[in-house]
C-alpha cells in the first residue's frame, strides 16, 4: 500500500511539475497592443507610422479600406498607396468589434505577395478617426503584420 501511495504522490508531483508550452501560433486570434509592425518579406521590417481609411467597394462588397504605411499619408491624394492595405466589409462606418479574417485581405503595394486574410478588431470610432488592431500573415513565412493603428477617415 505504501508503494502505491508513494507512486501516486510521485506521479502527482511529476505531472504538476510538467508545463505544457505552446509555441506562438499563427491562428492565435489575440492581437498585441503595440504599434502595428511586422515583416513585408524576409528581412524587410515594417512599422506603421501613418494610417488612413476610406469608404469604398471592393470586389462588389461595401466597406472600408485601410492603408498602413511607414511614411506619412494624406487624404489629399486621389489615389492612396501604402505597402499594406486591408478591407473590412461593413454597411456603414465600422462599429467597435471584431471582423473575421474571411473578409479582410492584406495586399502588398507591389502585388508580389499577400496575406490571404487577417483578423481586425476596431476599438474606437470617432467622426474623424478609426482605431483598432490587425493581425495577419505568418511569422514563420516572414510575412506578417500585427498591432494597433489609428487611421484618419478620408472623406471624398
Amino acid at each position: 500500500m505504501r508503494k502505491i501511495y508513494a507512486f501516486l504522490v510521485l506521479s502527482v508531483f511529476v505531472f504538476s511539475a510538467c508545463e505544457i508550452t505552446v509555441d506562438e501560433k499563427d491562428n492565435d486570434t489575440t492581437i498585441n497592443d503595440q504599434t502595428a509592425q511586422g515583416m513585408l518579406s524576409e528581412g524587410v521590417d515594417f512599422t506603421v507610422v501613418s494610417a488612413l481609411c476610406k469608404q469604398t467597394d471592393f470586389f462588389g462588397k461595401s466597406g472600408y479600406k485601410f492603408f498602413l504605411s511607414e511614411k506619412e499619408l494624406t487624404c489629399d491624394s486621389s489615389y492612396i498607396t501604402s505597402p499594406i492595405n486591408f478591407f473590412i466589409e461593413t454597411a456603414g462606418i465600422p462599429e467597435v468589434g471584431t471582423y473575421s479574417g474571411d473578409g479582410p485581405y492584406i495586399f502588398y503595394e507591389d502585388k508580389s505577395s499577400s496575406f490571404m486574410g487577417c483578423d481586425v478588431e476596431i476599438t474606437k470610432v470617432t467622426d474623424t478617426m478609426i482605431e483598432g488592431k490587425v493581425k495577419g500573415g505568418s511569422k514563420a513565412s516572414y510575412e506578417y503584420i500585427e498591432g494597433s493603428f489609428s487611421a484618419m477617415i478620408c472623406t471624398e
